[in-house]
């Protein structure tokens, strides 16, 4: 019982940190757009 909570645990955890990675992609993916717009005011 104690391991299936552990490894319950363990697999939210999982989801939560490729959640977090998917955000920070989609994150990163606009940052870089911004850069290019601001690039084409501000060479």
């Amino acid at each position: 019982m104690i391991m299936q909570g552990l490894a319950n645990k363990l697999s939210r955890m999982n989801e939560k940190h490729k959640e977090m990675l998917s955000h920070l992609k989609d994150f990163t993916e606009r940052l870089e757009d911004f850069s290019s717009l601001l690039h084409l005011f501000v060479p």
